[in-house]
């Protein structure tokens, strides 16, 4: 795993980190009772000991407990926050989200959708731009087509955007450049285009930050888990009418 993401390195006999629920088999903490659905447990594992405070209770809602991996998991907190706290992402706004068939992309596609956004959705290849258009996107571009993603995001955006939400970084990053309105807000969640290459693509149209006045702010989930009763109050809602 590259040195700039957030996770260290794997190493031999280490558990496979992922996103999991368990239920409480035995409890010595107050608060945390047998039965309890936690999150998270930090790899793939059948058990495992955990100190109460570092797991939380998933709350009670009506929806299945798996949602609490996905769209109202870290997925669904890291779209959250980065479409409506960073890029402070609002009503008639038009959005660009690359990477639109990931967990974090599918999430805002949907999110966006519901608070009456116009979503333009980068994927790569058919099989995964035909789900990204069923899940509401107006315009799902595919990146390994022929057509460069800079050509294809000008048509598509024919009048510009107000965000973007980046989870690949490179020539999508120069793309969303290049055709952003003044004062856009960029969400700065992943640059996976340049992960573990060793080398990074040229943004030719880096200046229009300067001359458009484009904000662009990097984020990661973890600074937001402080305000998860927020999210389950508020993106709950969201997530019902995205059902």
């Amino acid at each position: 795993m590259a040195a700039d993401t957030p996770l260290p390195p794997l190493r031999l006999g280490d558990v496979v980190g992922a996103l999991a629920l368990g239920q409480v088999v035995e409890s010595r903490a107050d608060g945390v009772h047998v039965g309890d659905v936690v999150t998270p447990l930090g790899g793939w594992c059948e058990e495992t000991v955990l100190p109460a405070g570092a797991v939380r209770r998933v709350p009670d809602m009506p929806v299945a407990e798996s949602a609490f991996l996905n769209v109202l998991g870290y997925p669904g907190i890291t779209a959250y926050f980065g479409l409506f706290d960073v890029a402070r992402a609002r009503r008639g706004d038009v959005v660009f989200v690359s990477g639109g068939g990931g967990a974090v992309g599918t999430a805002v596609i949907q999110m966006a959708k519901a608070e009456g956004m116009t979503v333009i959705a980068s994927a790569g290849g058919p099989e995964k731009c035909a789900p990204v258009s069923k899940l509401g996107a107006d315009m799902a571009i595919d990146y390994k087509g022929p057509q460069p993603i800079g050509d294809a995001l000008r048509e598509a955006a024919s009048d510009g955007i107000d965000v973007y939400f980046a989870n690949v970084g490179g020539d999508h990053l120069d793309a969303a450049l290049a055709v952003a309105h003044p004062r856009a807000r960029f969400a700065m969640c992943g640059m996976v285009s340049g992960y573990n290459s060793g080398s990074r693509a040229p943004i030719p149209h880096l200046d229009r930050v300067i001359s458009a006045e484009i904000t662009l702010r990097g984020f990661e989930v973890f600074s937001f888990l402080d305000r998860l009763a927020e999210f389950h109050s508020a993106a709950g809602e969201c997530v019902l009418r995205m059902r």
